[in-house]
């Protein structure tokens, strides 16, 4: 793995041990880093309501946004996989990163020592229109 993306990964493999999952559910964390340098992290919280659940990546990238972050420069985003089973980002994340962090590197880890590193673009290619932010 890239020695300049290692923290980020490292941050939110730890940021994953905080999720809320609903019985039987994943656990997931997201560190989120903005052009100052800044470390936003965050994990899932999900419900036995599946409409209400919130991906880590989206909760890590909201809090940064919300709390005035810069732009952002890279998203990593921690889980372990699991046969059968999608692997993040979801629809709605990339749509959020398509919003708010167009030009950020995507930094998806299936363990703490591998990662593969995507731009928005790579995983939503067709985008609708263009970000009205950031």
């Amino acid at each position: 793995m890239d020695k300049a993306i290692k923290p980020l990964v490292v941050a939110a493999w730890r940021a994953r041990k905080s999720a809320a999952r609903a019985p039987g559910g994943r656990s997931f964390g997201a560190a989120v880093r903005d052009a100052t340098g800044k470390v936003w992290l965050a994990a899932n919280v999900e419900s036995d309501l599946r409409h209400f659940a919130l991906c880590a990546e989206r909760v890590a990238l909201f809090y940064a946004v919300t709390n005035g972050a810069s732009e952002i420069t890279q998203i990593a985003i921690a889980f372990k996989p699991e046969p059968g089973s999608g692997r993040p980002p979801c629809g709605l994340c990339l749509e959020a990163f398509q919003e708010f962090a167009t030009k950020a590197q995507i930094i998806i880890s299936g363990s703490p020592e591998t990662a593969q590193v995507y731009s928005v673009k790579d995983l939503l290619p067709h985008a609708y229109g263009r970000p009205h932010h950031r």
